[in-house]
């Protein structure tokens, strides 16, 4: 199946990426690896010191290091032809609701698909809603906007004047006293307007996004269960024309 095949190859083209790494590594920096030396030590006389041989054994040679480092490359490159082999035919329809919204729609499309709604999703997430705590009905006068009564404030100014305190009397004078009052002179009357949505449109959007994220997803999975051709192979032909 094809969800078999894409769930190894990440760990296959990490080994074949590391092995080619490896052998880059050794053939530019160890280069000591593929050499080796024996030294042997003979008397000019019979009766002269003897000293043993020196030797230093070859770690490994290119040929070596080239089968190894060509198996991962080999099993790594079938298994992604095989993958692209089985892509060509890996198709599934979105249905939602058991509505056909779009028919053989490739697997790599999709699992692209799934990938920018999400992003898509994330966007509609952070659309505003509308403030709480307003009477917000739809404006007449706007298309995709609401507004809201904001009520009425006054304005006022200070103003001096005087208040009797007591009364005058047979006896004694009345007592008054400037003081300073806040006088209303004008009004504001305010009217909110808002583009936002409310707290259910925004929720509706969401839940058919999710739906239909839903819907993609599952399509991916059923196009993802075409079989692979495992015979499919083409690695060792590269390296046969390469080593030939």
């Amino acid at each position: 199946m094809l969800h078999e095949v894409l769930a190894v190859e990440a760990g296959l083209k990490n080994t074949m990426a590391e092995s080619i790494k490896e052998a880059r590594d050794t053939f530019g920096k160890r280069r000591e690896h593929f050499n080796g030396h024996n030294r042997k030590y003979t008397p000019l006389n019979e009766d002269g010191l003897a000293f043993d041989d020196e030797n230093k054994e070859v770690v490994t040679t290119v040929a070596d290091k080239l089968d190894f480092v060509q198996e991962n490359i080999v099993r790594a490159l079938d298994c992604l032809y095989q993958k692209e082999l089985a892509n060509t035919k890996a198709c599934a329809d979105i249905i939602v609701d058991g509505v056909k919204l779009a028919e053989n729609v490739p697997a790599t499309f999709l699992l692209n698909l799934e990938s920018r709604f999400k992003d898509v999703r994330d966007m509609y997430a952070a659309i505003p809603t509308l403030e709480p705590g307003r009477p917000w009905k739809e404006d007449e006068t706007q298309d995709n906007t609401y507004t809201a009564d904001g009520g009425t404030k006054y304005k006022t100014e200070k103003v001096q004047d005087v208040i009797v305190k007591y009364p005058a009397t047979d006896k004694h004078p009345a007592q008054t006293e400037m003081v300073s009052l806040d006088k209303n002179i004008g009004s504001w009357k305010t009217t909110y307007f808002s583009g936002a949505l409310t707290p259910l449109e925004k929720s509706k959007l969401l839940a058919k996004i999710d739906t239909l994220l839903r819907a993609i997803k599952q399509a991916r999975m059923r196009a993802n269960e075409q079989k692979v051709d495992d015979k499919a192979q083409l690695g060792a032909l590269l390296f046969d024309f390469i080593n030939d």
